[in-house]
């Protein structure tokens, strides 16, 4: 693949990824743009290894991923049954979906006692996908 298509792929990657509403992409681009910028600062002092940046982040991600699994508990998490719904909702619109936005207004008739919440879309963007579209 030549450079200016890959470059093509990735600017497009990067203008579909905010649009998406995925925070866990917002975070990881705003970590990877903190990376570059942390190691240009250092290339630009002389130094061009990040070794020091990876070795402070690491306690902090740990704490924070240890805090994060501590406060979820599985009765609070119900993404893995919504998406257990949402493929029963799947198979009754297999091929064309339901139509662009009307996940909020179909799953509810698919989505079981156990789910109290109210799902404007699905939480998994496949299946989302392959159901609206």
């Amino acid at each position: 693949m030549s450079n200016n298509r890959l470059f093509f792929a990735l600017l497009v990657l990067l203008i579909w990824l905010p649009l998406a509403s995925n925070r866990a992409w917002a975070i990881l681009i705003i970590g990877i743009n903190t990376l570059a910028l942390v190691w240009l600062y250092s290339l630009l002092r002389g130094r061009a290894s990040l070794t020091p940046v990876f070795v402070k982040a690491k306690p902090i991600f740990i704490i924070w991923g240890l805090q994060r699994l501590e406060n979820t508990t599985l009765s609070h998490e119900s993404r893995d049954e919504v998406s257990l719904y949402t493929l029963q909702y799947w198979q009754d619109y297999p091929f064309f979906g339901s139509g662009l936005g009307s996940y909020y207004t179909t799953f509810p008739a698919y989505q079981g006692e156990d789910i109290r919440l109210y799902y404007e879309h699905a939480h998994n963007d496949y299946l989302h996908d392959s159901d609206c579209c």
